[in-house]
């Protein structure tokens, strides 16, 4: 149930201990937040935090409760006020109904009078509520929209927004969660975006209720807002509800994440890069940059359109390199209907590996050392990997003939070819940043990282920690 900030204000000690006794015995969902014997200490209160009923004294020394009025009208019209008073003047009541004052009490009053006033005001807060809330929605969309306004409001707010094909499944649960926490709020769809305006502090706690942690989405928080800031505020969010690409679940950005500033692909130097790796056959480092460049771009969020371009074409140079049966012109439709960011990066991956087979398909009837240099760039990593592994996984020709082939057309032994390549690789690897026992597993000695420490030194006629050591020189 919605509980009532109320507070109370009254020169006599007695006079508000009193009030709270009455309102502490009944059942009013009424908060007592604050009381005060100095008008002009309660306008300050006023001032800096929300109050929804404010019982006061007419009389009082500073700020008389009309004074008082004046002040809290010019703040927030929707306060709604019982005016207690020592003496009847009707001069002082009709100046305060100017301000909306429905409720007045005359001391001494009835416990069942203070309640039946309570009772009456806290529907009139509602009222007012509502009506202001619609008002200042009005103005924050007019603000949107460029228009000029003649009217205003002080308080800072918060903007909450989401895309409207998400409504049916968010706005329920949001309602539910504002009305739970006694939250107020008032929404509008506009450009088709759904926008939450909450003008009390308690946005300043607001999370993403549990009940949509499960939905998949993007909502975007900004607080703090003047009106001035509406339209900067509105469509600054924009770019970021296409972010749901990188989330299964919810994502809720806050301003801050919103001022972060977002790199651009490059997307011709990764394509330039890939179309050179495509012509040596390097298929394990383009399966490593493709992994890189996903893994950038959901690191930094990247833009959708940006990602899903440079995939099309990386897809393109693969189906066109390894001549697969694939339909080119369907491309853009295929990525345009992933919406998750792993599912494409998958399908990409997909496509390289059956580019890759096929080229090794294709060899079958070269020269058996252009087959097998391909296959050893593509497979080094493997521990097997040897002619007899060769011979059963990919050409299936006797290895011992493959291996007096080899020698003849490059004039060195098979072996010594793969030691070259997996050596070249590791040194490379080390000055990425790898560790030792990593570069191993990577290179095909994941089962015994000292034979590789020793390989390498022959090969490099450094120790791997030494090599390490010449980097940092």
């Amino acid at each position: 149930m919605k509980r009532y900030r109320t507070i109370i204000v009254d020169d006599e000690q007695i006079s508000i201990k009193s009030i709270s006794k009455i309102i502490s015995h009944s059942q009013l969902p009424i908060d007592i937040v604050e009381t005060f014997l100095s008008s002009k200490d309660a306008l300050q209160f006023i001032q800096e935090n929300s109050v929804d009923l404010l019982i006061t004294d007419i009389n009082m020394p500073e700020y008389s409760g009309i004074d008082l009025l004046k002040r809290i009208y010019e703040i927030d019209t929707s306060v709604s006020v019982i005016i207690i008073t020592g003496f009847g003047s009707l001069d002082y009541a009709r100046e305060a109904m100017e301000y909306g004052v429905k409720h007045f009490l005359q001391k001494p009053f009835t416990s069942s009078e203070l309640i039946d006033s309570i009772s009456k005001s806290i529907q009139r807060v509602d009222e007012k509520r509502a009506s202001v809330l619609l008002w200042r929605k009005e103005l924050v969309k007019s603000k949107i929209w460029g228009e000029t306004l003649n009217e205003t409001f002080p308080q800072p707010f918060t903007m909450m927004t989401y895309q409207e094909n998400q409504f049916p499944s968010f706005h329920t649960l949001f309602d539910q969660y504002f009305r739970d926490n006694g939250v107020e709020y008032v929404y509008g769809i506009l450009q088709g975006t759904v926008m939450y305006l909450i003008f009390k502090e308690e946005s300043a706690k607001l999370e993403i209720p549990n009940s949509l942690s499960q939905k998949r989405g993007i909502v975007v928080v900004q607080q703090e807002i003047i009106l001035e800031q509406a339209k900067e505020t509105f469509y600054r969010a924009f770019p970021f509800y296409e972010k749901y690409f990188y989330f299964k679940n919810l994502k809720c950005f806050k301003k801050k994440d919103l001022e972060e500033e977002i790199q651009s692909l490059s997307i011709s130097s990764i394509i330039s890069e890939a179309r050179g790796l495509v012509s040596e056959n390097n298929y394990q480092t383009l399966e490593r940059l493709i992994l890189d460049l996903f893994s950038t771009a959901v690191k930094q969020l990247q833009a959708v359109s940006q990602l899903k371009k440079c995939s099309y074409e990386l897809a393109k140079i693969l189906i066109e390199d390894g001549k697969l049966d694939i339909n080119v012109n369907d491309l853009s439709h295929t990525v345009e209907q992933l919406d998750y960011y792993l599912d494409i990066e998958e399908w990409l991956m997909k496509i390289l590996r059956q580019s890759k087979a096929q080229k090794e398909a294709d060899l079958i009837g070269k020269s058996i050392s252009d087959s097998i240099n391909l296959i050893v760039e593509n497979n080094y990593q493997v521990s097997d990997l040897s002619l007899k592994w060769i011979s059963k996984n990919k050409l299936f020709l006797n290895p011992e003939y493959m291996g007096k082939a080899y020698q003849k057309e490059m004039g060195k032994r098979f072996t010594n070819h793969l030691l070259e390549v997996r050596m070249e690789k590791a040194a490379d690897l080390l000055k990425q940043g790898m560790r030792v026992y990593e570069v191993a597993e990577k290179v095909g000695y994941e089962n015994n990282p000292d034979y590789f420490g020793q390989q390498f030194k022959k090969y490099h006629e450094l120790s791997p920690s030494q090599f390490l050591k010449n980097l940092k020189k």
